[in-house]
């Protein structure tokens, strides 16, 4: 990316000398970093991010021919595992009610992270003096959620 920000600004401005361009389009624009080759606006303070501020997340395999019903403590514990990393894509208050729970659903004893939406449900009802602690919440998926209103 930055061969392509450096071959943009020359053609931009061809008729002007590389330190001009340097000046004009690279610095220090993100303040956390002591990286003077930024490419960016001075203007507005937009600028590109580097790769490299990136952790690479790397695919972990599921181990042999297991699954999420073998007995195999070390094969649940794989499990377990992987319902926590997949939990690290949401906000940290879901992070925290789903820690809390096990990664686990309450209603139907299946896996948070399964792929259907999550609700957030008061344990002790709101009208009936609930409040909005961790204590009193828990994540439901959506039917669960339906289920435990409407039975």
């Amino acid at each position: 990316m930055h061969q392509r920000a450096r071959r943009y600004a020359k053609r931009m401005h061809s008729n002007k000398n590389e330190a001009w361009r340097k000046e004009r389009y690279f610095g220090r624009f993100n303040l956390d970093r002591n990286d003077k080759w930024i490419f960016g606006d001075f203007n507005s303070g937009i600028h590109l991010l580097k790769f490299t501020w990136f952790r690479i997340k790397r695919h972990v395999l599921i181990p042999g021919l297991s699954s999420p019903d073998d007995p195999n403590p070390e094969v649940q514990q794989w499990f377990r595992d992987k319902r926590k990393r997949q939990s690290q894509n949401y906000k940290s208050s879901v992070q925290k009610l789903a820690n809390k729970q096990g990664f686990v659903c309450p209603r139907c004893k299946e896996s948070l992270f399964n792929g259907e939406q999550l609700h957030t449900h008061h344990i002790i009802p709101k009208s009936k003096g609930g409040k909005d602690t961790y204590k009193n919440l828990q994540l439901v998926h959506l039917i669960c959620h339906q289920q435990i209103h409407y039975s």
